[in-house]
């Protein structure tokens, strides 16, 4: 799992996207080692459900916090590049993408997502 959380950025000129942190969200400065140990915490947690449960115990929560759902987005990996709607994660948690007016699954491998109004030409 590749995890990336700004903490306590307050400015950058050397991202080319759109982005956020903690601080710039709450206005507050965040102790990174709570931040890692609560983290940490709840990751266990979830992989526990996931490991006993499967994915099916965790998708709805899922669906109710990807805010992408019904987004254009572009999907790539290393050799492809696909453009399509995010229509959501499957029972095994593959992402669904409309794509051609079809529904494709994709999962494995590293995937860079992004809405399509994000993407650099």
């Amino acid at each position: 799992i590749g995890v990336g959380v700004n903490l306590n950025m307050m400015a950058s000129s050397e991202i080319d996207q759109a982005w956020t942190s903690l601080y710039k969200e709450t206005g507050r400065l965040i102790n990174r080692n709570k931040f890692t140990i609560q983290f940490a915490q709840e990751l266990t947690q979830l992989l526990s459900v996931h490991t006993n449960q499967g994915f099916e115990a965790l998708r709805a929560d899922w669906e109710k916090n990807h805010f992408w759902t019904g987004k254009a987005v572009t999907l790539s990996s290393a050799t492809n590049e696909v453009h399509g709607v995010v229509l959501g994660v499957s029972r095994e948690g593959e992402l669904q993408l409309l794509v051609n007016q079809q529904e494709q699954l994709f999962n494995g491998g590293e995937l860079s997502l992004r809405l399509a109004e994000d993407v650099i030409s």
